[in-house]
């Protein structure tokens, strides 16, 4: 069973597309109560990626409002009195522009934990560009040309940086709420897609500064025995033989029926740097002769040999050790399709997953948050008569087309 260690934490979500919303995604699973204020049209992922909202607003509650209205900003105001956390991933001069910088904030709510997700830093020439996953996090890291084979990019996979950076700013709110334990104030804590992207890439960015070339190609790789290989079946393995080498070694060679090559290369020093290129064309041609899954049994029977079958995204959601775990479970969107839903990674206790609710329709949540700060009935009408707010009145049904 899920423990709720942040219950009792107050999230006001001022965040859109993917990066920000994992974040506040992650402390609603930890148990904080969220409050997403969003356009009165709604977050553009609403429509544009239903399913993957779904996971990213979970649990939230959710209030439609128009800030550039006087009354939207008191709305607003009341909010920030309201919570210990405000999640926000705006360009830091459209909250300025709207009168809610740090600053203000601080004055209205000194307890607030203020956090915010950048595109590219609160500094520098780029400090006010809109930031996304596929440039700020790949493009400016060093990851999205350097991962790739020579004169190629890879096919960037939707929101990975996002949720590195999301998961980042989680771990800062955290912290900054066990200093606020401890001293009684708030602050404020930020990171950046280019941030996450360029710790992330942290061994490359070192290692090029010492004279290691990239991008390269797995058949030019730094180790022959830490690398991936197509076998017979035209699966590929994932294989690190890099550790026991007088063991590790032997067995690679006998799996393939080249005793021969155990002399032949008697150290690891053998296999790597200069002369890694010519140990992988060897074992190129040798692995394509039997299947992965006679390759993966043969070399975990080593008991020295880390090896992999490399799978799809689709493999994962049969992966019994994924669903042994709960990494991923069974769940039912609300068109009533069954799916195998990927879960917080983070578990304590060794207890269970948190088990995703549904995002909150447009305006579902409206008029219990404004009677929650102390709106009439009448007063809730008057706003949404003037484009204010948006509320659901009653039953609904909710479609992913919206």
């Amino acid at each position: 069973m899920a423990e709720n260690i942040l219950e009792g934490v107050k999230v006001l979500d001022m965040c859109v597309a993917a990066a920000g919303p994992s974040c506040s995604r992650m402390l609603v699973d930890f148990g904080a109560e969220d409050i997403m204020v969003e356009p009165l049209e709604g977050q553009s992922t609403r429509y544009t990626a239903p399913h993957s909202f779904d996971f990213k607003c979970g649990g939230k509650k959710g209030i439609p409002c128009n800030l550039k209205t006087p009354e939207g900003k008191e709305l607003l105001t009341k909010l920030v009195k309201w919570a210990d956390v405000m999640v926000c991933n705006y360009r830091e001069k459209a909250m300025v522009k709207l009168g809610f910088s740090y600053e203000e904030l601080h004055k209205i709510n000194p307890r607030l934990i203020y956090a915010h997700l950048y595109g590219f830093g609160n500094k520098g020439p780029k400090k006010d560009d809109p930031g996304f996953d596929a440039t700020a996090w790949w493009g400016r890291s060093g990851l999205l040309v350097d991962i790739a084979q020579p004169d190629s990019i890879i096919n960037i996979p939707y929101a990975t940086g996002d949720f590195s950076a999301g998961h980042s700013l989680a771990l800062g709110i955290c912290a900054a709420l066990y200093r606020r334990e401890k001293t009684g104030e708030g602050m404020k804590v930020s990171t950046s897609l280019m941030a996450s992207g360029i710790f992330l890439n942290y061994d490359a960015i070192v290692e090029t500064q010492y004279g290691y070339k990239l991008p390269t190609s797995r058949k030019r790789a730094i180790r022959a025995m830490l690398n991936s290989y197509q076998c017979g079946d035209g699966e590929w393995i994932s294989i690190n033989a890099t550790h026991h080498w007088e063991t590790s070694w032997p067995c690679i060679c006998r799996t393939i029926h080249r005793e021969d090559l155990i002399d032949k290369y008697p150290e690891h020093d053998d296999t790597k740097g200069e002369f890694a290129p010519a140990v992988i064309a060897i074992l190129d041609e040798e692995f394509k002769k039997y299947d992965s899954d006679y390759i993966v049994e043969s070399l975990l029977s080593c008991g020295t040999i880390a090896v992999e079958k490399a799978q799809h995204s689709i493999d994962v959601t049969k992966d019994e050790q994924a669903i042994e775990n709960e990494y991923v479970y069974e769940w039912t969107d609300r068109e009533g399709k069954k799916i195998m839903h990927p879960a917080t990674p983070i578990r304590f206790n060794d207890g269970g997953h948190q088990e995703l609710k549904y995002a909150p329709m447009l305006g579902e949540h409206t008029i219990e948050v404004m009677h929650m700060l102390g709106y009439t009935d009448d007063q809730i009408k008057d706003y949404e008569d003037r484009g204010i707010v948006k509320a659901i009145h009653g039953h609904q049904e909710y479609r992913y087309s919206n």
